[in-house]
């Protein structure tokens, strides 16, 4: 798969992430460990994330992408970028994902925790 080009930087891939979104929002992963301790943790609601990324997130706070993801296992391919955020007194690392089936399109957070840097 090769990127579409209107995901070829971080202004235009979070304007698709927000369309692919749509009323529904944002696929948050749970099941991740490292995510599900630092809601735990910091006490951050999961509509509090969803406003961070539908509507706080900005192309500045890009960190790295675009990446490829090639259909690995149970995950479709698509596009990933990664994000750090400043939110009280944390920097959350965002991992996110437009996976992109033919004409399909959805939005994942991937990871959402604590950053490392």
């Amino acid at each position: 798969m090769d990127i579409p080009p209107e995901l070829m930087n971080p202004e235009g891939f979070l304007n698709e992430f927000r369309g692919c979104a749509g009323v529904y929002g944002v696929q948050l992963n749970w099941n991740y460990f490292k995510n599900k301790r630092f809601r735990d943790k910091s006490g951050i609601t999961e509509d509090e994330i969803q406003e961070i990324l539908l509507k706080k997130l900005r192309p500045e706070h890009c960190r790295r992408g675009p990446m490829e993801e090639r259909n690995i296992e149970d995950h479709p391919p698509g596009v990933i970028y990664e994000f750090i955020y400043s939110w009280k007194s944390y920097k959350i690392y965002f991992k996110l994902k437009i996976a992109i089936e033919g004409s399909f399109r959805v939005s994942l957070c991937m990871s959402c925790h604590a950053s490392d840097i």
